[in-house]
C-alpha cells in the first residue's frame, strides 16, 4: 500500500476518525534563504569543505536580464535556489529536514491499527501532508 493511502486505508478499515490538512507552499525554492540552506547543512553534519564550497557558489550566483535579444544585465541570486538544477532539490531536501524533524517531535498524529506505528506527517518536496 502507498504511504500517502496508508493512513486513509487504515481509517476506513477501522472505522475511526481522521483529520488532515495538505500545505502546498508556492514559489518554495525562492524563499529558501542562502544563510539557512549554510545553516541546515551544517545540521545534517556535511563536511566543512561542501559547505564552503556552497557557501562560495551561492555568492556569485547571477541570472541574465535579456528582453528581444538584447541583455538588460544581470542580477545577483541572493536569495532561492534554481529550478531545474541538479544541486537544488538536494539542497532544498536538507533544507527542510529540520521541519520533519520537529514535526516527528510531536506527540500528535493518526495512531495506526497496530498499536504501534503512528503517523503525523507525509513530506514531497513541497507538499506537506500533516495527519
Amino acid at each position: 500500500m502507498k504511504d500517502e493511502t496508508k493512513g486513509a486505508e487504515n481509517c476506513r478499515r477501522r472505522h475511526t476518525n481522521l483529520n488532515m490538512a495538505w500545505i502546498d507552499y508556492k514559489k518554495t525554492y525562492d524563499m529558501v534563504s542562502h544563510s539557512w540552506i549554510l545553516e541546515s547543512v551544517t545540521l545534517a553534519g556535511i563536511a566543512e569543505n561542501i559547505k564552503r564550497l556552497l557557501k562560495n557558489c551561492m555568492g556569485n550566483w547571477k541570472t541574465e536580464l535579456n528582453a528581444y535579444e538584447t541583455m538588460l544585465g544581470e542580477v545577483n541570486i541572493r536569495r532561492g535556489i534554481f529550478l531545474g538544477d541538479s544541486l537544488s532539490p538536494l539542497l532544498f531536501v536538507i533544507a527542510i529536514i529540520p521541519l520533519t524533524r520537529m514535526l516527528r517531535q510531536c506527540d500528535t498524529g493518526y495512531q495506526l491499527g497496530d498499536g504501534h506505528s503512528k503517523i503525523n506527517h507525509l513530506l514531497f518536496m513541497d507538499d506537506l501532508k500533516l495527519y
